[in-house]
């Protein structure tokens, strides 16, 4: 695991983020400095700016943190040679794409979100599955100028508004999320969901 920031209980807060925390990438190398495919999960925050308060309103995970970790399965008596790359505003010369879960631990504790950026130099679009703190699958959509300056939100959208029959909308429930890829080219992330009346079930990718 790598962690920048982040709240270990009895040990504190270790290491420091910078520009890189809204678009950044962490890729598993091989041996030989080439991707390998294997999956990395991505946490990261940026609400909150953690006042003493934040210790015991939301655990000391409010503030400026993120994460990494892969699972690997590794037979006995064997080594593995392979080394984590943080990959910040480019990736072989052209601007990254980074998506992962976001936290909005100091702002809401309703959850789970998910942000994609191109380039650091702000958020371009964060996601929320469920529609629990805004009712809409995508919350922010932010115009990407490449001058490291965040932009008015345009956002956001929806891939399904359902209304039972006596007009009450129908929530997601039961999400699994799963995101396959991270970047730094291309991200995939898959969902499905059920509606809260089990009606009908759902699948959707970005």
């Amino acid at each position: 695991a790598l962690a920048r920031n982040f709240y270990y209980p009895g040990v504190g807060k270790l290491g420091a983020t910078g520009a890189e925390i809204t678009g950044f990438n962490v890729v598993m190398m091989d041996a030989k400095g080439f991707p390998s495919g294997l999956p990395v999960q991505i946490s990261k925050n940026w609400h909150n700016a953690d006042p003493p308060a934040s210790v015991t309103t939301w655990g000391g995970y409010g503030g400026y943190w993120w994460t990494a970790n892969s699972l690997l399965e590794i037979p006995a008596n064997s080594v593995y040679n392979g080394q984590w790359f943080v990959l910040m505003q480019k990736y072989g010369g052209y601007v990254a794409w980074s998506h992962a879960q976001l936290s909005i631990v100091g702002y809401s504790d309703r959850w789970l979100w998910q942000e994609a950026a191109l380039g650091s130099g702000g958020e371009a679009i964060c996601f929320d599955p469920l529609g629990s703190h805004t009712r809409a699958l995508i919350t922010d959509v932010r115009v990407v100028l490449f001058d490291q300056a965040w932009k008015g939100n345009v956002g956001g959208g929806e891939a399904l508004t359902y209304f039972n029959e006596t007009g009450a909308y129908q929530y997601l429930k039961d999400l699994d999320a799963k995101i396959s890829a991270t970047g730094p080219c291309l991200s995939n992330a898959s969902h499905t969901a059920t509606t809260v009346d089990d009606a009908i079930n759902v699948e959707f990718q970005v």
